[in-house]
């Protein structure tokens, strides 16, 4: 299934020069209720099951909230619209009409990442829906409110803690899990779905940047097209096609298909 990404000339350049795709944190999504819910939901269905008292309670409720917090740090996002159908809204509000789709598909998106990442990688397509978004402990990052409906979102999810514990990247700050007396990265029970060549460049592919993290990809298995915003300007083309030049790729350059 073909994905368009909507990026502004500013964001179009950093991917060319940075040569990977940007992921940002889950708590520092615009959506700031991103991987948020009702972190009291899991001791109400323990309460259905089970008595537990209110001391109990309040503790799961507290653990509850701690997990959450934490994996909306540890998780990383990036985000494409799901479909090959332009619209006016997403245009506006991502690119102003002064900027780029980049245009691509679910396979290819996936296999143009660097091998290691995907072993810390899901993708999944969002679901709009604020009663299962407020009981989705499970699985927050599936939900969003249906106000955002329009984005039709595909994402991509980024595991830090499990790319740290498959490789000790980051195990500075997130820390050192152990398996016995050996650090996880270092232990066969643990890396063995990771070939010796996977582990050796697993620090090379990925690179923070700002608040988020570069994941290395190749540019040209990702894109299949750059498509031009509603009604482009001379200027804006030039620019785009500067942008390509400068960073010496050569790509098909197509008109919005809203024209």
């Amino acid at each position: 299934m073909e994905l368009l990404r909507y990026l502004t000339l500013k964001k179009f350049n950093w991917l060319l020069e940075d040569q990977g795709i940007y992921f940002a944190a889950a708590e520092d999504q615009n959506d700031k209720e991103e991987g948020i819910y009702n972190h009291n939901s899991l001791s109400k269905d323990l309460k259905f099951h089970t008595h537990i008292n209110e001391e109990l309670t309040q503790k799961i409720n507290s653990i509850h909230y701690s997990l959450m917090q934490s994996d909306r740090s540890k998780n990383y996002i990036n985000s494409w619209y799901y479909g090959d159908t332009e619209t006016e809204k997403m245009w506006e509000e991502y690119t102003d009409n002064q900027g780029v789709i980049i245009v691509t598909d679910t396979h290819h998106l996936i296999t143009s990442i660097e091998s290691p990442l995907r072993h810390a990688l899901e993708s999944h397509l969002v679901q709009y829906d604020d009663v299962k978004k407020l009981r989705s402990y499970k699985n927050p990052l599936k939900f969003k409110n249906e106000k955002f409906k329009y984005e039709n979102e595909y994402r991509l999810v980024f595991d830090l803690s499990r790319y740290s514990i498959l490789t000790g990247f980051a195990h500075d700050t997130l820390g050192v899990t152990y398996v016995g007396d050996k650090p996880s990265f270092e232990h066969p029970d643990i890396t063995c779905s990771m070939s010796g060549e996977d582990r050796k460049k697993s620090d090379t592919v990925i690179t923070e940047k700002e608040k988020g993290f570069i994941l290395t990809c190749d540019l040209k298995l990702l894109i299949k097209e750059i498509r031009l915003p509603p009604n482009a300007t001379e200027k804006l083309t030039k620019q785009i096609q500067n942008i390509c030049d400068k960073h010496h790729f050569d790509i098909s350059i197509s008109n919005s298909k809203l024209e």
